[in-house]
C-alpha cells in the first residue's frame, strides 16, 4: 500500500514538474516576442511602413526571366531589374560565382535570371537559380 502511495505522489510531483517547465517556455517565448527588434512586414501596419521605401516581396517568392544586369557594390553584388521593380541583394552561392566571373570581363551587358526570394531587416534578397547572359545586340557595319 505504501507503493501506491508514493507511486501516486511521484506522478503528482512530475506533472508539476512538467508543468512549470512548460510554462517558463511559453514565458520565454513572450519575452522573446516582446524584444524583437525588427517585426517581420507582415507584422507592421500600413501606417508605419514608409511610403517612400520600396515594396518588398514575400519570402519564398520566385522571380522568373527577369531581365536586368548586376552590378558590384561594396557588399557584394546587387541585382538592378528592368523597369520599376526595386533591386535585390544577391545571395551568395555558386551561381552567382560564375555570374561574379563573367562580370570582371564584361560591361553592362544585360542578363535573364531566376531565383527565390528572401528576406531579412526589411530588405530583399535573392538566391539565383539561373543567370542567363543576353547576348548583344549586333552593330551593323557602317558604309562609308
Amino acid at each position: 500500500m505504501n507503493n501506491g502511495v508514493l507511486t501516486r505522489t511521484g506522478f503528482a510531483v512530475a506533472a508539476l514538474v512538467s508543468v512549470s517547465c512548460l510554462g517558463a517556455m511559453v514565458l520565454d517565448g513572450e519575452q522573446t516576442r516582446r524584444h524583437r527588434p525588427h517585426p517581420p512586414a507582415d507584422e507592421r501596419s500600413d501606417e508605419s511602413r514608409d511610403p517612400t521605401s520600396p515594396l518588398r516581396l514575400r519570402e519564398g517568392s520566385v522571380v522568373t526571366d527577369q531581365p536586368g544586369e548586376f552590378k558590384r557594390t561594396a557588399d557584394g553584388v546587387t541585382f538592378l531589374p528592368a523597369g520599376a521593380a526595386p533591386p535585390f541583394r544577391m545571395l551568395e552561392n555558386l551561381a552567382l560565382e560564375r555570374v561574379w566571373h563573367l562580370l570582371d570581363d564584361t560591361h553592362e551587358h544585360q542578363w535573364t535570371v531566376s531565383g527565390v526570394v528572401t528576406e531579412y531587416r526589411g530588405a530583399n534578397y535573392l538566391l539565383l537559380t539561373r543567370a542567363v547572359l543576353r547576348a548583344s545586340p549586333a552593330k551593323t557595319p557602317t558604309d562609308p
